[in-house]
C-alpha cells in the first residue's frame, strides 16, 4: 500500500499536520507566543487569527478539490511570518517558514487536474 503513496501527496498531509499543531497552538495562545506578537506590534489576539488561517489551510490542503487554495492560503502565511521575521532581524527563526514555502513547490504536484476525476475512499458501496 505504501508503494501507491507518492512522495507529493505524504508532503501535502506533512504541512497539513505542521499546520494543524501550530493553528491550534495559537489558538490556544501561550504566553511566549502572546509576548512575540506584542514585540513585534501586532494587534492584540492577532495570534487567534493566525491560528484559524492555518487550520483553515490545514483543512483546505487536505481536501483535493481545494488543495491549491491551501497551498495558495499557506503560501501567503508563510510569506507574511517570513517577511515579519526579516524585519525584526530574525533571520534564523525565517528559515523554517521558507523550507515551508519551498515543501509548496511538490505540493502542488498533488492537486488533480480538471480532467481528472477526484475517487473518495467511502465505507459505504454503491452500485
Amino acid at each position: 500500500m505504501i508503494d501507491t503513496i507518492s512522495y507529493p501527496f505524504l508532503i501535502t498531509w506533512l504541512i497539513g499536520t505542521i499546520l494543524s499543531v501550530t493553528g491550534f497552538v495559537h489558538i490556544a495562545g501561550p504566553r511566549g507566543l502572546r509576548e512575540a506578537y506584542a514585540r513585534f506590534e501586532f494587534p492584540p489576539r492577532f495570534y487567534l487569527v493566525a491560528g484559524v488561517l492555518e487550520l483553515i489551510a490545514a483543512a483546505l490542503l487536505a481536501m483535493p478539490a481545494l488543495r491549491g487554495w491551501g497551498i495558495g492560503l499557506t503560501g501567503f502565511i508563510s510569506f507574511g511570518a517570513v517577511v515579519t521575521l526579516f524585519n525584526h532581524r530574525h533571520y534564523m527563526f525565517a528559515v523554517p517558514g521558507i523550507v515551508l514555502m519551498v515543501a509548496l513547490v511538490p505540493v502542488s504536484l498533488a492537486v488533480p487536474h480538471e480532467s481528472h476525476h477526484l475517487h473518495y475512499l467511502s465505507s459505504a458501496h454503491v452500485d
